[in-house]
């Protein structure tokens, strides 16, 4: 946790054997997903490439068709769009995007928009920090987010959000 403070703000990026075992981790996933539809086609094309005759079977082969393709596009979007989860100029970096009471869709958060943030478990037993933003969006970081040697980053965070706001208690 070298970079866990900057000056006055907060800092971290991965190290470079969690960057390592991410994109590794990724690349693997991308070439299942690819593998197992080029699997499925190959399964399917006797079906695919008969003459259509719109009888039960072929409607009920060619739904099972698109379903397939649909889940496999599915499980490649979740792949692409996973990222590490950082804190980078004033900006923490989530790992996916999420929507925001406002309504709009992001995945960085401005630490000056976080108003409270506090060490907690949540319903599924996993420790982290349940932090609340500007707009009232309550969101809960996982412990492990970071990787299992950043344990440490949560409660910096926490101590600089908690310290931020004794400073400008208008800021809530």
């Amino acid at each position: 946790m070298k970079d866990a403070i900057v000056g006055e703000g907060v800092r971290h990026s991965p190290p470079a054997k969690i960057v390592r075992r991410y994109l590794a981790k990724k690349v693997i996933s991308l070439l299942l997903c690819f593998s197992g539809g080029v699997f499925f086609l190959w399964y399917v094309w006797p079906g695919v490439t008969s003459p259509p005759s719109l009888d039960f079977d072929y409607l009920t082969m060619f739904a099972v068709v698109l379903m397939g393709f649909g889940a496999l596009t599915f499980l490649v979007v979740i792949v692409w769009n996973e990222r590490l989860a950082r804190i980078e100029d004033g900006r923490l970096i989530w790992p996916f995007p999420f929507r925001k009471r406002s309504g709009g869709r992001t995945r960085y958060i401005l630490l000056e928009e976080i108003v409270e943030a506090e060490l907690t478990v949540d319903s599924n037993s996993r420790q982290g920090a349940g932090l609340t933003l500007r707009d009232g969006t309550r969101l809960f970081l996982p412990q492990n987010v970071f990787g299992v040697e950043q344990s440490g980053l949560l409660e910096v965070l926490t101590h600089y959000v908690k310290e931020r706001s004794v400073q400008n208690p208008r800021e809530r």
